[in-house]
Order: C-alpha cells, then structure tokens, then sequence
C-alpha cells in the first residue's frame, strides 16, 4: 500500500505568511490553526484506516485525510524560521513529522503480513503520537509568550519568563530554580569534562536566560557563543585575572544586568516583531542601540582584553563598531557576529522607512546605497545581538566564578522578585539553611534570623551570600539563633552568632583584601561569645602581618601596626595588644637611632615566635561549617588571652 506520505523537501511558502503586517501575531496564528488542526486530521486518517480495512474499500477516504495531513506540514514548513519564532517553528515542524511518522507506521502495520511485526509497528506508531502531543503542549507554551498584548509591562513580561523557567524545571521553588539553573551552567561551561564554578545568582540567571533563548531567540546559537567565548576567555588565566581586578568592569557588568535582568527590551522587540509599524520598530531600534552600545561594547572590550594586550581601560573607550570588528577577527571571534548585524542596523535607528504594510524596511532611505530587509529579518538580527549579549554576560560571570570572583555577587536575583528579607533566607536557603524566621526589630537596627543547620552545612560562606543582599541602611547588627539538627528526627542545642553588618558591607567592597576582611569578620562576630577564629590562629596571623610592618620601617609601617593593633583589641588579647605597641615603639626608635627598654626587644621576639610556630590542625583549619564554629569556640574557651573575657 502507497502510504501517500512522500514528499519534496522544499515546500513554496504558504500564502497565509506573506503579505502580512503583523507578522508575529501571523506566524503564532498560523501555526496554531495547523497544530489545532493536527488531532483532527490524525482522527481522519484513522477513521479512513478503519473503513479502508474493514469495508475491504478503495481507501478513499484516507488517501484524501493523509493529503490534508501534507498540507498541514507544508503549512508549517512554509513559516521561515527567525526569531522570535525559531522555537515555535521548529517544534511545530517536529509534531508534524512525529505525527506522519505515527501514520506511516499504523500503514506499515496494517498492511504487513506478519501480526507480531505488525504489533511492533503499532506499538512505535503510539510512540510518535505520544511525542506528536508533547511537541503540541510545547508549541502552545510559546504561542502563549509569543501573543504577549504588545502593551504588557515590561513586570509582566518577565514574570510570564519566570514562571516559564519554573515550568521547565519542574518547581515553585525559587531555591530549586537556582539549584537546577546552576547545574546547567555547569554542565553549559564544562571545560575538559571539569564542571565550571556557579555561584548565588547564576543558577537563577542561567534559568531565565536560556528560557529566553529557547523561547525566543535561538537557543542553538545562544549555547554556541556561551561557550566560545567562556573557552577564549579561559584560554588566558593571567589576562582574565587582570581583567577581573579591573573595577571599572565590576560597575559596567553591575550596569549591564540591571538592564539586561528587566523585561523591557525584550517586551519591546516583541512588540516590534508583532506590529513592525514606525513606533513599535522605533521604540525597539532605540532600545536595542542602548543595549549595544552600552552591556554589548564592554563585554566585547572585555573579551578583547583577554585575547589580547590591550588592558581593559583603553578597551572599553573605543568606538563599538571597531571593537566588535577587532573582536571578529580573534580566534572565537564568530561569537560577535550577531552582535556586528545588531549594531549596524540599530546604528540607522532614526534613519529608516517602512514599506509595504511592514513587510519591508529600508535603513538609510536617501543613501545612495539603502538597504532593503524583510521586516522579520530585520528584527532576526536585532534579537541576534540582543541573544549575543545575554550568552556573553553569562560566560563572562561564570568565567570570573572559576577564578574565585564574583563580580555581580547576588543581583542576578532581582528576576525573583524577592524583597530584601526574603532574598536573604533565599540566599540562605541556598547554602542548605532550613529559615524560620527572618525579621527587622522595631527600632530597625537589627535582623534576626532563626534557622536550623546540620553540623556540616555552611555558615560563614551562607552569610557571605545572604549580607551581599542591599538591607535597609538603618540595619547595624544581625542576630542569627541557629538549631542544631544532630539527625532527621532531633534537634540539638541552639548556638547564637550575632555581630555588626559593617564588617561584611566592607568586606564586600571590592578593593577590600579578603584575608584580611574575613579576619576583621571573626574579630567583631560572636559565636556563642567568642570570636569566630581561634585566639592563636588570629595571633599568628596578626603576627605575620606586624613582622612585615616592622620591616617597612619609618614612617611607613607605622600606620599597618596601629591597624593590626585596633583588630587585636576587638579579639581582646591583651597580650597581642601589648607586644603590637612595642612593634611601634621599635619602628620609632630604629628611625631614630634611640635606645630601647629590654622589655620591648623582649615582645619583637614574642611577636616572631607566635609568627612562626605551627598550630595544631584544628586552629589551622577553615571556620566555615557550624561544626568548625563550635570547634573554634572550644580552642577559644581553652585558649582565652590574658584579659580573661569574652562577648
């Protein structure tokens, strides 16, 4: 039997598309009739089955339901794909096929002689069906975005974005969201089989991103330039660290996701691919040179600065069409191609015609040379550079996570939604903290936070996420009371760490050394009343550093030792005190040539062998978990300095 499904490949394009003004609203109607229709023209072919082998007739009645089942495909192969409709398309054109091929294989069947081949053919035909309505349920899911009312907030946008990547990932979760959106930019950036290094926020990011670029844009081209710019930027480790200490970059990525993380440019370029009229391409063309020009130049001056010897400063100065030329011509440097066809058209946003009911657009009308685009193509290759510049943010966020900086820290978390206090038990819960309660006092100057913590769950690196969190200015000290779970069905003593916003707000600025900033951190926090590092661990550290003031001599290492003096008072060791005023004291004297009691040689020497003698394991060790915070707590109750006091 002649299945009647044999085709031409190419298929001439289907009257319903062309000559349309609003082409978007087109394409979704298009493809939405031809995927509605899908079930009904399956539920022909059937019947016609049915009566061809039950009647013994001509087949009729098939032959005729399977033709209209072929211009149902030509329908939806005849729409181009470009954005935003690639997806659309695509999983249109993937229904369609599922479904002829659950055709082909109940023909097949019927029509063989042999019952368990038969059963076999039947049993594969189900299969294509059950993918045919996958594809289906898919297809309706971006019809819905892509049929967004052009007047939707840019809020609203973004939220449907949102509940998008929820859908995806199978949660209402915003902390399962983050976890699943970091396991895919890990699996997005390995490099060498080796996972890359996602921190709070990316995961989140991630998540949003590529729903964006699946939905959208080209999720296909988005992974492409994710990856060929992360393995550029990769490819240099000394350039990229000194890329990543440039704190004009820090502000210009900041910059960046706070245009990028909001639904308006995207609402916009919607907008414009739905009703392609003057305003709409106008407002869209303004919009997507704002983007170029401002996130889409820096992170092509930062990927220059890696690939090559022009540091980031002079980079991030140039003109944005000679930067993405110089950034074509690199090795990886295919990645910038779209962002080169976004910047040249968005370049004539004040300067172009619309013809044709929408159809066609002429950039530089009165040039000698206009261009001419299809009104879809146009707006293709704007998304194309706004998709360019989402891929390369992310590469670039996750490339300087690999080197140990986190150069937006938690503003990747501003898609959620989330007020202040819920954004911290977010980044809390992130770390595995099971949050009760987290609250502002009445006077506003302290958040409370209750949880309970396994003994291995990180506490320092949790609050070093959760305190990155923009808390009302008024908040000075935090009071965390945590339970101890000890196993799944008991909890055990309940520990308190409280202490004063400032030390992390410093230690977060970026020009703040981080040693010495988690250092300032154990010296002013309080678990159970004693300092969050070991006495002798924070003595030998203070003591280093000293020797190495001391050494600078006068005037210059006075000022070092006065700072190292002030940070052993809050750790409350007098002794650490005394010995640091005599360091002073012998700086002075030796620029002086003056004479010195013994008792101050006698602390020089005292300040050397705390510098030099090597700790038991436990005062070594990181304090990060709960377990390693009571573990400093013991060493600082047994060890307690001279002043025989804690807080």
């Amino acid at each position: 039997m002649d299945d009647g499904l044999r085709e031409s490949s190419a298929a001439e394009p289907d009257a319903a598309i062309a000559g349309s003004s609003e082409v978007t609203a087109t394409v979704v109607a298009v493809v939405a009739a031809a995927l509605g229709s899908l079930e009904g023209l399956l539920g022909d072919v059937f019947v016609g089955l049915r009566r061809a082998v039950a009647d013994n007739a001509d087949g009729t009645d098939l032959f005729a339901a399977i033709d209209r089942l072929r211009v149902c495909g030509r329908v939806v192969r005849s729409v181009p794909v470009l954005r935003p409709w690639c997806r659309l398309v695509r999983t249109a054109i993937a229904s369609v096929q599922e479904a002829h091929e659950a055709v082909r294989c109940f023909l097949m069947a019927v029509a063989g002689d042999d019952p368990l081949e038969a059963e076999r053919l039947a049993d594969v035909g189900q299969r294509h069906l059950d993918r045919a309505g996958q594809y289906v349920t898919e297809a309706d899911d971006i019809a819905e975005v892509l049929s967004q009312p052009i007047d939707a907030s840019p809020v609203d946008f973004l939220a449907r974005l949102l509940q998008l990547a929820y859908s995806v990932t199978g949660t209402s979760d915003p902390v399962e969201l983050e976890q699943s959106g970091a396991q895919r930019a890990r699996s997005l950036f390995a490099l060498g089989g080796r996972p890359a290094e996602v921190l709070p926020g990316h995961g989140v990011q991630t998540a949003v991103f590529t729903v964006l670029a699946d939905l959208i844009l080209d999720g296909d081209q988005f992974v492409g330039v994710t990856r060929t710019v992360y393995s550029a930027l990769r490819s240099k480790p000394q350039r990229l660290v000194a890329l990543l200490s440039d704190e004009r970059l820090r502000m210009d990525l900041t910059e960046a996701i706070d245009h990028l993380m909001y639904g308006s440019l995207q609402a916009s370029l919607i907008s414009a691919a739905t009703v392609p009229d003057r305003v709409h391409l106008a407002a869209a063309l303004e919009l997507a040179r704002t983007v170029v020009e401002g996130p889409g130049k820096r992170l092509v001056a930062a990927f220059l600065a890696v690939t090559t010897k022009t540091p980031y400063e002079r980079q991030r100065t140039k003109d944005a069409s000679a930067l993405v030329s110089a950034a074509m011509s690199r090795p990886g440097g295919d990645a910038w191609a779209g962002l080169g066809l976004a910047l040249r058209h968005a370049s004539a946003h004040l300067d172009f015609r619309v013809e044709d009911r929408g159809n066609v657009l002429v950039l530089s009308p009165d040039s000698p040379r206009p261009l001419r685009l299809a009104g879809p193509e146009f707006i293709d290759r704007l998304l194309a550079g706004i998709e360019t510049i989402y891929a390369a943010l992310l590469a670039v966020q996750v490339a300087a996570a690999d080197s140990g900086v986190d150069v937006l820290g938690t503003r990747g978390l501003a898609v959620l939604d989330l007020g202040p206090l819920d954004t911290v038990a977010f980044a809390l819960r992130f770390w595995g903290w099971h949050v009760h309660q987290v609250e502002i006092s009445e006077d506003a100057l302290t958040l409370s936070v209750e949880a309970t913590v396994m003994p291995d769950t990180p506490v320092i690196t949790a609050l070093a996420t959760a305190l990155q969190i923009q808390l009302p200015t008024e908040i000075e000290q935090v009071t965390i009371t945590l339970r101890e779970q000890t196993d799944a069905d008991r909890a055990g003593r309940t520990h308190q760490l409280r202490g004063p916003v400032q030390a992390w707000r410093d230690f977060h600025e970026p020009a703040t050394d981080k040693v010495r900033g988690l250092v300032e951190i154990a010296a002013s926090w309080r678990f159970d009343g004693y300092p969050t590092m070991p006495y002798t661990a924070a003595r030998q550290w203070i003591a280093v550093q000293a020797g190495a003031a001391v050494g600078m001599g006068f005037p210059h290492g006075v000022t070092p030792l006065r700072s190292l003096r002030d940070l052993a008072r809050r750790f409350q060791d007098e002794n650490l005190v005394r010995t640091l005023t005599s360091a002073i004291t012998v700086v002075r004297c030796r620029a002086s040539d003056a004479g010195m009691d013994h008792h101050v040689t006698t602390d020089l020497d005292l300040l050397h062998q705390w510098a030099t003698t090597r700790l038991p394991k436990a005062a070594r060790s990181s304090v990060i978990t709960l377990d390693q915070l009571r573990t400093a707590r013991e060493l600082c109750e047994r060890d307690l300095p001279e002043s025989g006091t804690c807080v």
